[in-house]
């Protein structure tokens, strides 16, 4: 279940779906707050204001009671302050997943990730946003954006007070499972003891950008692959080459994908030519061998054209591209 508290990436995702140009939510700024909020599942600590509150604002538990802090635990919930180190690691279930590292963490979740900082204190979890990431479909780039990087990207500040944020809320760990809790509802998490790499092609790569700007993306699925987005900005000869028509969106861009065995694959490229004279401008374009080579974690993979050497036997670099979604 994705709560307002720990879904907070929606918010980041609705502000870059309105290009950065977003409305106030309405809540004005100025609504007084509450250390507790009391609900059916008990004194919830806050801070609360009237419209992240579902229960009774109150600055006290009732009759003495001691404030929720969402479950019993057979491990975690239970420092005094500072840190847990039982929070430690990597939680996920399938729709998110967190990663806290003694004082830092980062979450993903629909191709966009947050990190800052955060402390636990009593069954409490404190988080401060100081970072956001947007994959390649975002247009923005694979950087990190602090606040005033989207600031200067035209983002309000209404908008950026709902990413760059304080969180608060409480948190619970019963062996491998992490419940996370606020007044709008809970979350579980499974934690994850092992990650099994990707050694499939099939899912969204980006190639690297040029002169600082953002690469474009292929989606491959079986033995194809797809023009899914352009670089920004193109190349030269690659924006002559998009002026004729040679690349469009949509079109098939690999053919014939083979696995060959230790993390290799042959196939053939779509690919633009030029002459020596004319280096910026497309001549035209064929299909060309090309052996792609991915990493041992399965996140890169290294696309080289024709036999890898050129005429003088020496290795042709080739182009890394990263994977950003399945």
């Amino acid at each position: 279940m994705k709560n307002k508290l720990f879904g907070i990436l929606a918010l980041a995702v609705a502000i870059i779906g309105f290009s950065l140009t977003g409305c106030d939510n309405g809540s004005g700024g100025n609504e007084t707050s509450y250390d507790y909020c009391i609900t059916a599942s008990g004194c919830l600590p806050g801070p609360f204001t009237a419209s992240t509150c579902t229960g009774q604002l109150s600055n006290s538990c009732p009759n003495g009671s001691s404030p929720s802090v969402g479950g019993s635990s057979s491990s975690g919930g239970g420092s005094v302050s500072g840190l847990d180190a039982a929070l430690n690691g990597r939680w996920a279930n399938s729709e998110e997943e967190w990663n806290f590292n003694n004082g830092s963490f980062e979450t993903l979740t629909d191709g966009i990730k947050l990190k800052g900082t955060y402390t636990t204190s009593n069954g409490r979890l404190n988080l401060t946003i100081t970072h956001v990431q947007y994959d390649a479909s975002y247009g923005l780039g694979s950087n990190w954006y602090s606040r005033a990087d989207l600031k200067a990207l035209g983002a309000s500040d209404a908008d950026l007070n709902d990413i760059f944020t304080q969180i608060t809320g409480t948190y619970s760990i019963s062996g491998n499972t992490l419940t996370l809790t606020n007044s709008d509802g809970t979350s579980r998490y499974t934690k994850v003891t092992s990650v099994t790499p990707n050694y499939s092609l099939d899912g969204v790569w980006v190639g690297q950008g040029v002169n600082g700007g953002t690469g474009g993306t292929t989606t491959f699925s079986g033995s194809n692959g797809v023009l899914s987005s352009f670089a920004s900005p193109p190349s030269a000869i690659t924006q002559d080459a998009i002026n004729k028509g040679y690349y469009t969106l949509g079109m098939q861009t690999y053919r014939n994908l083979t696995s060959t065995g230790n993390l290799k694959w042959s196939g053939q490229v779509w690919t633009t030519y030029s002459d020596n004279s004319t280096p910026n401008v497309a001549k035209g374009a064929i299909w060309t061998n090309c052996t792609i080579t991915m990493s041992a974690d399965g996140q890169t993979i290294t696309i080289v054209l024709g036999a890898g050497t050129d005429s003088n036997g020496q290795t042709i670099n080739g182009v890394t591209w990263t994977l950003t979604r399945k």
